[in-house]
């Protein structure tokens, strides 16, 4: 299994954009916006779905 690099924003928030304070607010989401970078509910969910995917993976290589 090959994990990206998150970049996980922890000043995410769906009432601001710490990312783009461009993008509009009613943009903002639950699991974050295309052009920010993730908040912590997509790195849990995505964690959550490899180890339902494959739950006792041979090795896991984490880059970044």
């Amino acid at each position: 299994m090959i994990i990206g690099d998150f970049h996980w924003d922890p000043d995410y928030f769906t009432s601001q954009a710490s990312c783009n304070k461009e993008i509009p607010e009613k943009e903002l989401g639950r699991f974050g916006h295309y052009e920010c970078d993730p908040p912590y509910a997509l790195v849990e969910s995505a964690v959550k779905a490899m180890k339902e995917i494959d739950p006792e993976p041979d090795f896991i290589v984490w880059d970044g």
